[in-house]
């Protein structure tokens, strides 16, 4: 046991300690900083998962939605000043936010031919625009009356949600949804037309957009 008198040892002993104290120290905090980002991963995804657009609250979209068709108005008074707002149409692959894209359809008395559309892209806001002709898509559509326009398309499909859409989607699935705003030319009632696919399977419910009334 004389070796461990020895002064130069005795150091590397201490240190070796040292070392070993310190290590098991350092690898025992990187593993609960791991362990503690592996659990907020989880906990987020566990968010985004019970969060999408039939669960967060419907007026985080209204700055969205006025933005777009603002911009939407002025691109549609760049091609041409009498071109009306005449349908919105929003087009979903799921409900979980940030999907899909939202189309705003302009129309005018003096173009017999065309409609005028600009389409966004709810993840990136990027937009593309196009003259489609009537004979194509949508036909003839009466301009909105936009005083009766009075919440998002977020709301909208919360209202179908819970005018049965969520059994539907529950019993059917979900494989793509359409929820569209025009002025119905019988009624003069401003309509969201909100529409479930799964299949060949379809889920339709109409609501009032001033009221918010399910119309059956």
């Amino acid at each position: 046991m004389d070796i461990f008198k020895k002064p130069a040892v005795m150091l590397i002993v201490v240190a070796a300690i040292i070392i070993a104290v310190l290590w098991s120290y350092f690898s025992k905090i990187s593993q609960e900083k791991e362990e503690q980002k592996q659990a907020e991963q989880a906990q987020e995804e566990a968010q985004s998962a019970i969060m999408n657009l039939t669960t967060i609250a419907a007026s985080e979209f209204d700055e969205v939605v006025k933005t777009q068709y603002a911009q939407a108005k002025s691109k549609a008074d760049e091609f041409g000043q009498n071109y009306k707002l005449s349908a919105i149409q929003v087009i979903l692959s799921s409900l979980e936010l940030n999907t899909g894209d939202t189309r705003y359809i302009f129309s005018s008395e003096n173009d017999k031919i065309n409609n005028w559309t600009i389409t966004f892209s709810n993840s990136s806001g990027n937009f593309i625009r196009a003259a489609i002709p009537k004979n194509d898509f949508l036909g003839d559509l009466p301009s909105m009356d936009t005083s009766l326009w009075k919440f998002n398309y977020v709301t909208a499909l919360q209202i179908a949600e819970n005018a049965g859409g969520r059994e539907w989607r529950q019993s059917n699935g979900l494989s793509s949804a359409e929820i569209f705003l025009r002025q119905d030319p019988v009624s003069n009632t401003l309509l969201w037309t909100v529409k479930y696919n799964s299949g060949t399977d379809l889920f339709s419910k109409n609501i009032e957009a001033s009221t918010g009334k399910v119309i059956e």
